[in-house]
């Protein structure tokens, strides 16, 4: 009795290890429980296009949702459809389904537009096209918007404007640190449109464009290497400015300035110190400001200093009134100056 239990507990044993074994190699290299290289759909292509959409739109579509059991989907076919006829395609595109586009025609407006995709892998391909969950219905462009209405009439011709001639001058002063008065300069009735330039803060020259040209370079460094500077610490103020004479009478109507005072202990310019300011004064009543303060300015490089010089331009605005006609007449002075740490300075 005792030896037929021992070997049927024997013969338990051997099954239930093959069992195991078994059991064992099944985990080890699993079984698929699906057929190779079916392919499965999970989710239908789905289309996106601006709303409404014009002919020259883009349509979109999505590749869908798919599944491949053990085999990697190689590619698809895209093809666009109009109402169910294919209109574009089938184009073979690599990978697994993605996005792909068609542009609406003018034949498309009115017409569904619908998408299909075919994904194969290296077993074959899904049993047929899956077409688009929804489509897209290319409407016709809204009409242009009419043409604005005509201009009216032009009002009548105002009388001719104040005729005004122009000329320019300029003061110029030089202080210690303590604020003693140590030069002054001032020139007045100086041709328009001409330079005037204080190589080394000294009096200023009048020039010619084409005199001003090598002066201007050499005070701001473009050309020269050598530079005069006094010791200690000075300021110094220049105010161009420019005046407008009615041509009959020869009355000042308005005069535009350019101010610009600064600091400096030779090369330098203490920046903190500098200020820029333009403005109209001697205004005849006719004139109105519009404003006097546009322009524009920035540092340059001046014997190796960053801050060495500035340079800086305004411009004005000022019209010509004459009462019942209105501003008939704008006028747009503008004045560019240059300092340096040395004193000297260029304006036009």
């Amino acid at each position: 009795m005792h030896r037929r239990l021992a070997c049927a507990a024997l013969v338990g044993a051997v099954f239930l290890s093959a069992a195991l074994a078994l059991a064992r190699g099944r985990a080890a290299y699993a079984i698929p429980l699906c057929p190779v290289g079916q392919i499965v759909k999970t989710a239908d292509p789905a289309l996106s296009a601006p709303s409404p959409t014009y002919a020259g739109n883009t349509i979109t579509s999505s590749g869908g949702s798919w599944s491949s059991c053990g085999v990697t989907i190689s590619g698809f076919y895209a093809e666009w459809l109009r109402d169910g006829s294919v209109i574009s395609g089938p184009s073979w595109v690599a990978g697994s389904p993605g996005s792909f586009r068609y542009v609406a025609q003018a034949a498309d407006v009115g017409r569904k537009v619908t998408s299909a995709v075919l994904p194969c892998n290296a077993e074959g391909c899904y049993g047929s096209y899956a077409t688009s969950s929804n489509a897209v219905v290319p409407v016709s462009a809204p009409p242009p918007p009419p043409p604005p209405p005509p201009p009216p009439p032009p009002p009548p011709s105002p009388p001719p404007p104040t005729q005004l001639y122009f000329d320019e001058g300029f003061d110029y002063s030089v202080t210690d640190e303590s604020g003693n008065l140590l030069s002054r300069q001032s020139m007045d009735n100086l041709r328009d449109g001409s330079y005037e330039i204080s190589p080394y803060g000294g009096n200023a020259g009048v020039y010619s464009e084409s005199a001003a040209r090598p002066v201007l370079d050499s005070i701001t460094g473009a050309t020269s290497s050598i530079s005069l500077g006094v010791s200690g610490r000075r300021c110094y103020t220049i105010d161009k400015h420019r005046t407008a004479h009615d041509s009959l009478t020869r009355v000042v109507v308005w005069k535009f300035h350019h101010k610009v005072h600064w600091c400096a202990t030779y090369p330098v310019i203490d920046a903190n110190l500098l200020t820029v300011d333009s403005f109209f004064s001697d205004v005849d009543p006719l004139f109105q400001v519009d404003w006097d303060d546009h322009g524009t300015g920035w540092w340059y490089t001046w014997r190796g200093s960053p801050t060495g010089g500035h340079y800086s331009r305004r411009q004005g605005q000022i019209d010509n009134c004459i009462f019942k006609w209105g501003c008939i007449g704008t006028h747009y002075p503008q004045i560019e100056l240059w300092v340096n740490g040395n004193g000297a300075w260029a304006a036009k």
